[in-house]
Formats: C-alpha cells, structure tokens, sequence
C-alpha cells in the first residue's frame, strides 16, 4: 500500500513537471497573438491604418488593398473589451494614426436576448481559449490575473505549433491577413456559424449595453486624440445567416453608431451585410468570408472610404474632432 502511494504520488509529480515544461516550451513558440502584439509594438510609429477586431475583419480586410502601412489587429475570437483595453494602451503611442477599423458585428448587440448563446460545452471551451490566449499573449486584463494554462484550453489547437510550426489556420500574413479558402470549408458551410435569434421581447441587457457604448465611446474619444477616423464594419454576410438578421437589431447598430457620430464626427458606419456582388465561392461559412471574398470586400471598403476622404493619406484629412 505504501508503495502505491509512493508510486502515485511520484507519477503525480511527474505529470505536472511535464505539464509546467510543456507550458514553458509553448510560450517560446510563435502564435498569431504574440506575433500580431509583437509587430504592433515595433511599428507604433509606422502604423497609418489599423485594422482591428475579430474574425470578421482578420479574415475580412486584405491590408494590402487598405493602402500603405496598414496593419490587421483583429483575431479570431477577441471580444470587443479586448480591444477597448487595446486601443488605449496602443493608441495614444501612435502619432501617425489615421484610421482604426473597428467591425460591427451582429453578435456584439445580442445582449442577452437569446436563449442558447454560449449554453454548450464546446462553446465554453472555445471561450476559454480564446481568453487564455489573450490574456497570455496580448497582455489582457479584462478576465482577471490568473494563469490560464492552455494544456486545459486548447480547443483551437493553438500547441499544434510545438509540432507542426506555422499552419495557415494558426496563422496569418506578414501583415495579419488569415486567408480561407473554400477548399477547407464544410459540406454543410452555409449553415454554419449562423447568428443565434435575437428575440426583441426579451429584456436587455442594460448593463453589458452600457458596458458596449462605454467601450467604443472610449475607442472613439482616443482616435479623436490623435487625428484619426474610426470606421465601424459589418462585414458581408451569406444568405441564410442574412435571413436571420432582426430589423429590430440594425435599427440599434444604427442609433449606436449615429450616437457616437454625434460625440465624435470622426466616427463612420458602414454596414456590408447585404451587400451585392458576392457569391458562394467567397464565403467560408455563413458569416465569414474566403479569400476570394475578402478581396472583394476589401476593394468595396477602400472604394466606399475613397468617396469621403484620401484613403491612408494623412496630408488630406480634411476633419478635426474637438467635441469631447
């Protein structure tokens, strides 16, 4: 019996020292997060455009077709506090900042009126490791101090880099960029990633509301500083996700988006959702586009800023923001 013990006990410690190595090696490995962080922080002074977000302007937005020294911020799975909290440690340091590219996604104005959103295991593990993610590799504070291992959160194989380097779906372009391609897609793609159904009846949720205003007025106000636009995205969508979409909810985007219009008049919102031009080959699934799309929809965008201002050139930026 005493053998047992000490036999458990000693195969005990050694789980945990190869865990405690395992997390160590991961932190020497190159991911998206700490590469997107780390191309930042060298280039705050470069930066003209930046694009952040997440995955609805990172697989979105080709920054080549932005124009020059356009870099993509946005990652899979950030949450829009993340940027908030990213915005104000990046851009005060920014001088030569002219347009944050913030996206406007359907899913950011639920607030609470659904009835599945986040209720399934998968869905909190995914959760979960996007949080451990940013809060290991971008520094985020927004879920507290403690350590997140990603031995107990890799639902998006993020350690496949221990074995297996840099993969496309990992990764991205020297510039940010992930590209999608339909030949990874699923059979059943049009009826993926659909938006849960916002049922106005419901009451909302007038603290995480607030919470959102607050944020992205925080956002607006820091671009007013430095002289730069702040362009509010929603990205192009596919049909059946397009079915989905509550009137009740564009009419909210839209009151939002005026209101900080009305604070800040360097606030712009364009809504791509339904969008022409776009066919099945440019979609990945129901709400995310394929490289082919992205193309696409990063020539509309830069078309559609061209009409208001010289797109990435801060000589002709015709608008001061005074009214805080």
């Amino acid at each position: 019996m005493k053998n047992l013990i000490k036999n458990s006990v000693v195969f005990g410690l050694l789980v945990i020292a190869a865990c405690v190595v395992l997390e160590l090696l991961l932190l020497t490995r190159p991911n998206i997060y700490s590469y997107k962080r780390e191309y930042v922080e060298r280039h705050l002074d470069d930066i003209s455009v930046l694009l952040m977000g997440n995955s609805h302007i990172e697989e979105a937005l080709v920054p080549e077709l932005l124009g020059d020294s356009v870099f993509n911020f946005a990652i899979s799975g950030k949450e829009w506090n993340c940027d908030a909290e990213l915005a104000q440690r990046y851009l005060p340091k920014m001088n030569h900042l002219r347009i944050v590219v913030l996206p406007f996604s359907y899913e950011y104005f639920e607030f609470g009126r659904t009835r599945d959103r986040g209720s399934t295991p998968q869905a909190k593990k995914r959760t979960n490791t996007f949080r451990c993610m940013q809060t290991k590799y971008l520094g985020i504070r927004q879920y507290g101090w403690r350590y997140w291992s990603e031995i107990l959160n890799s639902s998006e194989n993020y350690m496949n880099r221990l074995f297996f380097g840099q993969r496309t779906r990992d990764f991205c372009d020297s510039l940010g960029f992930v590209k999608l391609g339909v030949q990874g897609r699923s059979p059943y793609w049009q009826w993926q990633r659909l938006p849960q159904i916002v049922d106005s009846n419901m009451p909302q949720d007038e603290k995480a509301f607030k919470e959102f205003v607050r944020g992205h007025d925080t956002i607006a106000k820091l671009c007013c500083e430095q002289g730069a636009k702040l362009i509010l995205v929603s990205a192009p969508v596919y049909q059946t996700y397009q079915y989905l979409i509550s009137d009740v909810v564009l009419h909210e985007m839209k009151r939002v988006a005026d209101s900080l219009n009305t604070l800040y008049h360097n606030v712009e919102y364009y809504n791509f959702f339904f969008a022409e031009g776009f066919d099945d080959e440019d979609f990945y699934d129901s709400g995310h586009l394929t490289e082919t799309g992205a193309i696409k929809f990063s020539k509309m965008l830069a078309d559609t800023l061209s009409l208001h201002f010289s797109f990435g050139n801060p000589e002709n930026m015709s608008y001061l923001c005074t009214d805080f």
